[in-house]
């Protein structure tokens, strides 16, 4: 778990532009370099981490992760080369 200042890094699992509500608020997930990351509030990481949505066949699945510093170095363009 990356932590920075209260917040944590969570990763969606597609590359494409996201928007997830919580009690107090929402997250938007923006893409970098091929990542869609977004700084999350400590205290609201499980409520997103426990969003469900269904996928392709009606499956329920959990698109959110806690992103790897791998994900954050990519996304934050401090990874080296």
């Amino acid at each position: 778990m990356i932590e920075r200042d209260g917040y944590v890094a969570v990763k969606y699992f597609q590359p494409i532009d996201n928007r997830v509500q919580v009690s107090g608020g929402f997250y938007v997930f923006s893409v970098r370099r091929n990542v869609s990351m977004a700084w999350v509030l400590k205290h609201h990481v499980q409520e997103v981490l426990n969003y469900t949505k269904r996928c392709c066949g009606g499956s329920l699945n959990h698109p959110y992760r806690l992103a790897n510093d791998s994900d954050v170095r990519i996304w934050e363009n401090t990874a080296e080369r």
